[in-house]
């Protein structure tokens, strides 16, 4: 995956928002350093919805890779990845637990 400077989007309180600067693609995911933060961040390219913020590269990269196995993120909107999300939780609770603990960097 290779940084570029540019343009992509995020979701916002506002809606979806366009913002300038280095980024990485990384499907379903893309990598993203906020101008706002002072480490990169990772979000959901088909939401637009944050994961997690304020990491290093390499961390947000392994991340993005870890999560790249879990179908749940292969969906359209926030309302169907809430519904897979749920759906997850109840049918693989110990794979939905360390899905939760390596995203909030526990």
């Amino acid at each position: 995956m290779k940084i570029r400077k540019g343009t992509y989007r995020i979701a916002s309180s506002e809606g979806w928002k366009t913002q300038e600067g280095s980024h990485a693609m990384c499907y379903p995911f893309f990598i993203h350093k906020d101008p706002c933060f002072e480490g990169w961040s990772l979000s959901h390219i088909a939401t637009g919805h944050n994961i997690r913020r304020n990491m290093k590269l390499k961390e947000v990269k392994e991340l993005a890779r870890f999560l790249q196995g879990f179908p749940l993120f292969l969906v359209p909107t926030l309302e169907t990845f809430t519904i897979q999300l749920e759906l997850h939780k109840k049918n693989h609770p110990e794979k939905h637990r360390a899905m939760m603990q390596r995203i909030k960097g526990e």
